[in-house]
């Protein structure tokens, strides 16, 4: 622990009373760290009145030594604005959680990626018997390690930016920086400001630390010429002398001159480009932190049997020479875009939701190469047909189960019928995992009354 760390770890122990913004799962898990520390906790929501045991904020300023603010809350809220001028201190989860863990950090942000970069990571570690534990946004908030006094050799965190912009004093010992795409326009007024605030995961790095990034995207690339630390890139495009890239069919990771290996990445239960991507930057972390041979062997092993998360371009059902795939987690244009290069053509698209302030033009020329029909779901609709008008077979299905009855209507032999919304599903759905199950369930169904009737 370095002394800015001492100082901030200092200064939580010696508060009496905490105030905590925003109350939702992570606000939860600080108000009862709070309580294990015996301190006075306050909670404030915009949304709910019921804060469980804890006492509601009534603007008694005087009674708040600190503030620890929930990642769903932006830093211009009021409350935080408040508490600034009245020149409180301010904790993020994250960082707090960091002073009360020891091990390695390795924490992972990106637009695209990022959950299924993490499980990867954490799962190639556990099998070669490193001591692996996963949080962030992939599970349980970081703080809950500290309660349950769980101790790890490392910690693989999933890192979003609203989590990054208070940093504070915490530091990766490898921080992976995956990809910069257009989102959460509703909460950063710049695409760069949204780079920004995930940049920010290198801002206590030292030179004993390492900077993976992926160097085919622009702004990573930016970020690692910024660093202190020492950086490893990835590429798909392009052989580099160090870090991980394609060669020969195999990945290969440089991490020394005399320190290269291969693995086979035709050996993989993962399908599309962008998990190509994935698998290098897993490879690369996983080598800077054990590289010995029984090592590498599992993680090749790792690579065979990984087989992704729910709703991540999800191969779910195969029917009459025809795939389906449920990509409902890329609720972004970026996204969609490796999703539909991923794939030679015939693919029946369904695209829509509610817009999330995107331009879903860079899709257009994908499309017209890749498509046979884009299916349209959604607020969104009107504006997709536009922007999209000219490069495919476009229909305005309205619902998803009119979408998948016209997709059968539509499919042959070899084609793919892959839903990657480039949305929200609120909409419509719950949230992305629901829309992603009602898919499934309606693509089966579909099936089966086609067997039934065939």
């Amino acid at each position: 622990m370095n002394a800015e760390q001492t100082t901030r770890k200092e200064l939580f122990l010696k508060a009496t009373s905490c105030l905590v913004v925003g109350y939702g799962v992570t606000g939860k898990a600080l108000a009862r760290f709070c309580q294990t520390q015996n301190k006075r906790c306050f909670v404030f929501d915009d949304s709910t009145q019921s804060c469980d045991q804890h006492e509601v904020f009534q603007e008694n300023w005087d009674e708040v030594d600190l503030v620890l603010v929930s990642p769903g809350v932006p830093l211009s809220h009021p409350v935080i604005q408040e508490a600034r001028q009245k020149n409180k201190a301010l904790f993020g989860e994250l960082e707090l959680a960091s002073l009360f863990l020891s091990g390695r950090f390795v924490g992972v942000t990106g637009t695209n990626g990022k959950t299924t970069t993490v499980c990867l990571i954490h799962k190639m570690l556990q099998d070669a018997g490193v001591d692996a534990g996963l949080f962030g946004n992939v599970g349980e908030p970081l703080i809950e390690a500290v309660m349950q006094k769980a101790q790890h050799q490392v910690y693989v965190i999933e890192e979003s930016s609203y989590q990054l912009e208070l940093v504070g004093s915490l530091r990766h010992d490898i921080a992976l920086f995956l990809n910069l795409g257009d989102d959460h326009a509703d909460r950063y007024q710049s695409r760069d400001a949204y780079g920004q605030a995930k940049a920010q995961i290198i801002k206590n790095s030292s030179e004993q630390d390492v900077f993976v990034f992926n160097d085919d995207d622009p702004f990573c690339a930016r970020v690692a010429k910024k660093g202190h630390c020492k950086s490893f890139g990835y590429s798909l495009v392009n052989v580099l002398d160090k870090g991980a890239c394609l060669k020969n069919e195999c990945a290969q990771v440089l991490i020394a001159k005399d320190k290269v290996f291969e693995f086979d990445v035709q050996d993989r239960a993962l399908a599309g480009l962008h998990n190509l991507e994935n698998i290098l930057a897993s490879l690369l972390v996983c080598c800077l932190i054990d590289d010995s041979e029984a090592a590498r062997l599992s993680y090749q092993n790792t690579l065979r049997n990984f087989k992704g998360l729910p709703h991540r371009m999800q191969c779910f059902a195969e029917h009459k020479g025809v795939r389906f795939f449920d990509d409902s987690k890329a609720t972004n244009v970026p996204a969609v875009v490796m999703a539909l290069a991923s794939f030679e053509a015939g693919v029946l698209l369904v695209l829509g939701g509610r817009d999330k302030a995107s331009d879903f033009k860079p899709l257009k020329a994908l499309v017209e190469h890749k498509a046979k029909a884009v299916l349209l779901i959604g607020e969104a609709s009107e504006k997709i047909a536009e922007s999209l008008k000219g490069s495919a077979n476009i229909e305005k299905c309205g619902v998803l189960d009119k979408a998948v009855e016209r997709a059968f209507k539509l499919m042959r032999s070899g084609d793919v019928v892959l839903l990657s919304p480039a949305c929200a599903s609120q909409d419509q759905f719950r949230d992305y995992s629901d829309r992603g199950d009602s898919f499934q369930r309606l693509v089966n169904r579909q099936i089966q009354e086609n067997e039934v009737h065939a």
